[in-house]
């Protein structure tokens, strides 16, 4: 079994110290949504009062398949720490291919939620529930369903037609003179890291019934160039019209203030 090979891998320390996760299966059920808590919450008030909060995974996580854990973990440096951190990442190691375990047994999967440190399993017919009433219910993302299933190329010729619009206007906008060349290099699409943005749920656990939010991904997408360069200019004229003022009302009083 891979899992075990990995296991045995990382637990050539003798460590009583922590106890590994209870693998018995007399109270599990894969119907049922549960949130495993690694961390302790920091749940600070001002979290949700501000205007915006995003969603971050670290670099060394990024891309990371599930199915992969057991590999990631194998391969881990662990010199650079000393005895009681190798003891407690050995520990948390063991933690995750554990539930890793248990979630494929129980056909779940593993999230992290919008806000928090708690790690968020469910069924997978559960959460592809959710999603699938997220997407009915706000009519959202519709293309989604022309980039699954028979039409394999879709994908394809969608970032391509994208491409040829953001081009093509760029060029547009040089050409009148509305933009400078550097303005248009800074832009342009970096054809060596391209890819169409994808889109993925999290769950909102700090919220009642655990509704799932989107997160669209595009730091490689078509329009990121442009994102980078207008998005600190935008921000020095909401700086300027709002005072840097939070809001409480949330996008309604933001609108207010520019408006005025």
């Amino acid at each position: 079994d891979e899992d075990d090979d990995e296991e045995d891998d990382i637990d050539d320390d003798d460590d009583d110290e922590y106890e590994d996760i209870d693998d018995d299966d007399d109270d599990d059920n894969g119907d049922n949504d549960s949130t495993w808590v690694l961390y302790k919450d920091d749940d600070c008030e001002d979290q949700d009062n501000q205007l915006t909060y995003h969603h971050t995974e670290s670099q060394e996580l990024k891309d990371l398949d599930w199915k992969d854990l057991p590999n990631f973990i194998h391969n881990i440096d662990y010199h650079h720490l000393n005895s009681h951190e190798r003891k407690r990442a050995r520990f948390e190691n063991q933690t995750l291919l554990s539930i890793r375990r248990k979630t494929i047994a129980a056909n779940a999967i593993v999230r992290l939620p919008y806000k928090g440190s708690s790690v968020y399993i469910c069924s997978q017919n559960s959460f592809q529930q959710k999603v699938d009433d997220y997407m009915i219910r706000t009519g959202a993302y519709k293309l989604i369903h022309q980039l699954n299933g028979v039409n394999q190329n879709a994908s394809k010729k969608c970032l391509i037609d994208i491409v040829e619009r953001v081009e093509i206007k760029l060029h547009n906008l040089l050409r009148s003179k509305s933009m400078g060349k550097r303005q248009y290099l800074a832009m342009t699409i970096d054809r060596s890291s391209l890819r169409l943005n994808y889109l993925y749920f999290v769950p909102e656990t700090h919220k009642e019934e655990i509704p799932v939010r989107p997160i669209m991904v595009c730091n490689d997408g078509p329009t990121i160039a442009i994102a980078r360069y207008i998005t600190p200019l935008l921000w020095s004229i909401f700086d300027r019209a709002t005072n840097c003022i939070r809001f409480s009302n949330g996008a309604i009083d933001v609108v207010h203030v520019i408006e005025r």
